[in-house]
């Protein structure tokens, strides 16, 4: 991993944490963290965020052979219709055996095919995780 890459992961991770503990209180969408800090967690290299109906920033790449997929949302009403068209994706993936995680928090839901790192982020930051 290069030295830009590693404190690239290193500020995601303290953005994540800081954004993890504030979570327990009201917050609005200032407060959520962006789809390119939930990414570089995930491994990805920088990118520029897209914007898409029904969503505040969607992030995609591919990071050790696995697809990742970071969309954050005004507010928890799309997240969770997003979370629910996602979901059986997720989960037939897994009986198919192809790894699948769909992580989810306030205002940002992750995809992707790299389980243990759904799990470190999941750890990191809260929510919940299928």
């Amino acid at each position: 991993m290069s030295f830009q890459r590693y404190l690239w992961t290193l500020v995601a991770v303290a953005v994540i944490a800081a954004y993890g503990i504030a979570s327990g209180r009201e917050s609005d969408a200032s407060d959520a963290p962006s789809a390119t800090t939930l990414a570089a967690f995930l491994g990805c290299p920088p990118a520029e965020p897209k914007h898409a109906t029904g969503t505040r920033e969607t992030v995609a790449c591919k990071e050790g052979g696995f697809d990742v997929t970071v969309v954050t949302f005004d507010d928890n009403a799309q997240r969770d219709a997003w979370v629910e068209s996602e979901r059986l994706t997720v989960i037939a993936s897994g009986f198919a055996g192809l790894p699948a995680a769909l992580v989810a928090g306030d205002r940002w839901a992750v995809t992707t095919g790299d389980v243990p790192a759904a799990d470190r982020l999941h750890a990191v930051a809260g929510g919940w995780r299928v």
